[in-house]
């Protein structure tokens, strides 16, 4: 899935990044909810919410963005 832009921001395919990062990703079907994971840090996000979780050392920080993950044909975009 190529870049796209909706409501004015360049939407990215989240796997190829996070992989690009040296993380390992994860999808859960049921909850929509996107895991990262590089080393010790765990970072989570659920499509259409604002909200990127942050585990590092036993602390989660909520971190706000600006634009929520989508779906776009069967890929989920940040």
């Amino acid at each position: 899935q190529p870049a796209v832009i909706v409501d004015s921001r360049t939407m990215v395919p989240v796997r190829v990044i996070a992989e690009t990062l040296g993380c390992e990703v994860d999808w859960d079907v049921e909850t929509k909810t996107v895991t990262f994971t590089q080393g010790s840090i765990v970072a989570t996000m659920v499509v259409g919410e604002k909200t990127l979780n942050v585990t590092n050392n036993g602390v989660t920080t909520a971190m706000e963005i600006d634009t929520p993950a989508v779906i776009i044909n069967n890929r989920t975009m940040v």
